[in-house]
């Protein structure tokens, strides 16, 4: 659905500014650390309680989701939340939006990902209101210091996580945000243990901690992965990455900060942007000759294949082929990965 992106987004966003609210009860591993625990936490409860018919993870599934786990679960958080010891939350917000920049052009030139003029356009609405965002009209520059750094290391960090993602988005996404939550949150806890980072946090601080967990690490890549699933890589990031626009008017608010001419241009720019890129689709005649094992059903254009033992009507899983050629709309999921 093409609101997963924008909830996951929103969701995260809660994140920049809470965390630097945080930071003054918490040391920033220590932080880290509890965040993705918890996520991993509420998510185990979650596919405890729940029935889950979705494709579980294979073999050749795990060097994806290691690569993810320490890029996206471990060195992008850290990173991020080292930034806002020496950035205020509405800044780190406004660099948030390399994120995007550096997730589609990797998904354009690694996964070979087609866009059509809409695509674009609204790619380059939102690059300009988040560049309108980003640089000082008096100045026209901006100063590289240690914190501009360490945000920008932390989008291209995620950036290389969303696209690990993608690889396995037809995997169960309760299983790999449970997993991402598990090594990146061990991998903060080992850290802040050798480096000193372990201290004593209040209750007030550390129930904090969890909730921003649950919500902008839990939740949030829930929605996200898919969403990778249903609209493909570039679709969904550009989308998702509406969050520091959110994050910008959360600190705002948070923090008292005034909004300006220019804040309300670049979100104007942001949203035409957004809404030409949730248009983006093209259509043509494309083969679909393909094998692969994810949650489906038998009521659209792709799954036609029969069953020995009858028809399924409701979703299921096994492995199965594609072999067909038609036209319709559509854009990169995981049935259309053709350049």
């Amino acid at each position: 659905m093409i609101f997963y992106p924008f909830i996951s987004a929103f969701l995260f966003a809660l994140s920049i500014p809470f965390s630097k609210f945080l930071l003054k009860g918490i040391a920033e591993l220590s932080l880290s650390a509890i965040l993705y625990l918890s996520s991993f936490a509420f998510l185990f409860l979650i596919k405890l309680l729940t029935k889950n018919q979705e494709t579980g993870l294979g073999r050749k599934d795990f060097p994806y989701l290691l690569l993810s786990i320490f890029f996206g679960g471990f060195l992008g958080p850290i990173l991020m939340i080292f930034s806002l010891k020496y950035l205020s939350a509405s800044s780190v917000s406004l660099f948030a939006n390399f994120e995007m920049i550096f997730t589609v052009i990797i998904a354009i030139l690694f996964l070979g990902e087609s866009k059509d003029l809409r695509f674009f356009l609204g790619f380059s609405l939102v690059i300009i209101g988040v560049s309108f965002l980003n640089f000082n009209l008096n100045t026209l520059n901006i100063e590289l210091n240690k914190g501009i750094l360490l945000i920008l290391a932390s989008t291209f960090c995620w950036a290389l996580d969303n696209n690990f993602t993608a690889k396995i988005s037809s995997r169960d996404p309760v299983s790999i945000a449970m997993f991402k939550g598990l090594g990146g949150g061990i991998l903060s806890l080992f850290m802040a243990y050798f480096t000193g980072g372990l201290k004593s946090v209040s209750i007030h601080y550390f129930a904090g901690a969890v909730v921003c967990g649950i919500l902008s690490y839990a939740l949030s890549l829930f929605f996200l992965i898919y969403s990778i699933r249903e609209i493909g890589v570039s679709r969904t990031f550009t989308i998702f990455n509406s969050y520091p626009i959110f994050a910008f008017i959360i600190s705002m608010l948070l923090f008292s900060e005034p909004l300006t001419l220019h804040i309300v241009f670049s979100f104007l720019a942001v949203t035409s942007g957004m809404i030409l890129v949730i248009f983006s689709k093209h259509n043509h005649p494309h083969s679909h000759i393909l094998e692969h094992e994810h949650l489906h059903s038998h009521n659209d254009f792709h799954h036609i294949h029969k069953h020995d033992e009858g028809e399924y009507f409701s979703p299921h899983t096994h492995n199965h082929f594609h072999n067909i050629t038609h036209s319709h709309p559509h854009h990169n999921d995981i049935h259309h990965t053709h350049h």
